[in-house]
């Protein structure tokens, strides 16, 4: 199993709480905007079917399950890509285009994230 790790980085002039609160702000509006996911998606696998494409990324944002959480006591937001085959492949397109997704809106705004891939 694949897991990915974004939590607050080092910000020496914010509060660790204000980027957290930034964090969980940024998910929450890829999560309300598939569309940015699966343009990011489609753009790294360009063959992949579009509609198999299009329901797996509505099922990524939507999952509140292991595969994108949000850890409150941890700060920290986890994604899991488990399984095998081309379910797998897709998953972790997936998780590679939202990190993206993240890490680019949260430096636009001069926030810093750390990610550990495990």
């Amino acid at each position: 199993m694949t897991s990915c790790y974004l939590s607050p980085g080092y910000d020496g002039h914010r509060c660790k709480g204000e980027t957290w609160d930034k964090l969980k702000e940024v998910v929450a509006e890829l999560k309300r905007e598939p569309e940015l996911l699966y343009a990011a998606v489609r753009e790294m696998e360009p063959e992949w079917p579009g509609e198999q494409l299009r329901l797996f990324v509505g099922y990524y944002v939507l999952a509140d399950d292991g595969t994108l959480c949000v850890e409150e006591e941890k700060q920290q937001v986890v994604q899991m890509a488990s399984g095998g085959g081309e379910d797998r492949r897709l998953k972790e397109a997936c998780r590679r285009a939202f990190c993206r997704l993240v890490i680019q809106r949260m430096h636009a705004e001069c926030f810093e994230v750390s990610m550990v891939v495990a």
